[in-house]
């Protein structure tokens, strides 16, 4: 998905995708493979060159315990983050 900062209004634009929508399944793809994942953002314009980006992202992520080597899906979440 391409968004064009050019097109966000002033009272900014807010997104949701998860696994189910797809939006981004092929690019986190590599980082949590068939998981399913959250994101919740709103993006919007400070001045004609700066964006501030505010949201939360949760996903697990596929690792191997290094104490006991099992295979575990470690939690992740991001929130309130702002670019």
């Amino acid at each position: 998905m391409l968004i064009k900062l050019s097109e966000i209004p002033d009272e900014g634009r807010s997104y949701a995708w998860n696994s189910k929508t797809g939006e981004v399944n092929k690019i986190l793809s590599d980082l949590i493979q068939k998981n399913s994942y959250e994101v919740d953002f709103t993006i919007r314009p400070i001045n004609s060159k700066d964006f501030e980006l505010v949201g939360r992202i949760v996903a697990q992520a596929p690792e191997v315990c290094s104490r006991c080597g099992v295979d575990i899906l470690f939690p992740s979440k991001f929130r309130s983050v702002k670019f």
